[in-house]
């Protein structure tokens, strides 16, 4: 059986050590050259130089190449590496295309043997579970075995289904569609959506929910204790939104939030309203 309720993480900014430095030294090159780039300027640079680097960090691994994917693995993987990269294959175009994005370039898709290998990527704790991460232009997933017991007859089947793949690809179109703009919650919930549309795939809802986050504090999104509620909260506010402005309504927004609107902005310009009404509505919905 899958242990499908390992959550999955988001990042687009720079944690691992080996890029700490060159990191700094790139920002810091900016702001005193050209001190008016916005902030999504530099993110976007930061993100093509990582992804640059992912052939010569993983210089000693296995590759695939397929269409739309470089999968990376580890040697004794090419088992597990062969079903992510037919998830990848499958899944990355239909998800551009959910987005009304063609893609140009392969995605690089990193598969790590076990849990604390990616966990030390990142420098995080030892217990943190994840399946897997969208970060800095690329995906990194763990790799099927490590999750999928071995007495399942079809790990395939599994991975596509409840496998990662799907939910990282989204957040990648969004970073690379909105420029790194955007609140997090809104690719979470946009993450969430398809990949219920593509796979049938949800995160169980809460059992129970003492109350909604503030839009204040999902600005704060992974440091939120109750993390089930807030991607539970995240895909209803995309929905409402949804509703309110019909399909195009976020391909509308997103298309601003690339030209560097704000999401307050983009809000009025397309719906009439800003945040603080968005939040009170919404609140009335949900109830």
């Amino acid at each position: 059986m899958a242990l499908n309720t390992i959550p999955r993480r988001h990042l687009t900014w720079f944690r691992p050590k080996s890029l700490l430095v060159l990191s700094i030294i790139i920002v810091g090159f900016f702001l005193l050259r050209v001190p008016s780039f916005a902030r999504m300027h530099i993110v976007w640079f930061l993100r093509e130089i990582n992804r640059g680097l992912v052939s010569v960090q993983h210089v000693g691994s296995e590759r695939l190449y397929g269409r739309y994917s470089i999968v990376y693995y580890p040697g004794g993987e090419e088992e597990a590496a062969k079903i992510v990269q037919a998830a990848a294959e499958r899944f990355l175009p239909r998800v551009a295309t959910e987005f009304g994005i063609e893609l140009t370039r392969r995605v690089p898709v990193i598969v790590y043997r076990e849990q604390r290998e990616l966990n030390r990527f990142f420098g995080w704790p030892a217990d943190e579970g994840t399946m897997g991460v969208y970060w800095a232009g690329t995906i990194r997933v763990l790799s099927p075995k490590a999750w999928i017991l071995e007495t399942d007859a079809d790990i395939e089947e599994i991975f596509f289904r409840t496998g990662p793949i799907v939910h990282e690809a989204a957040h990648l179109m969004v970073d690379y569609q909105t420029r790194s703009n955007y609140p997090r919650w809104l690719t979470e919930g946009l993450a969430q959506e398809i990949e219920q549309r593509l796979t049938g795939f949800t995160f169980e809802p809460p059992e129970s929910i003492l109350g909604w986050y503030s839009f204040t504090a999902l600005e704060n999104f992974d440091s939120l204790p109750d993390q089930q509620t807030a991607y539970y909260q995240s895909l209803l506010m995309v929905r409402y939104l949804n509703q309110q402005g019909g399909g195009g309504l976020m391909s509308a927004m997103l298309s601003d939030l690339a030209e560097g609107f704000s999401f307050n902005q983009a809000l009025k310009r397309h719906l009439g309203f800003g945040m603080d009404e968005f939040e009170a509505n919404w609140l009335q919905w949900v109830d």
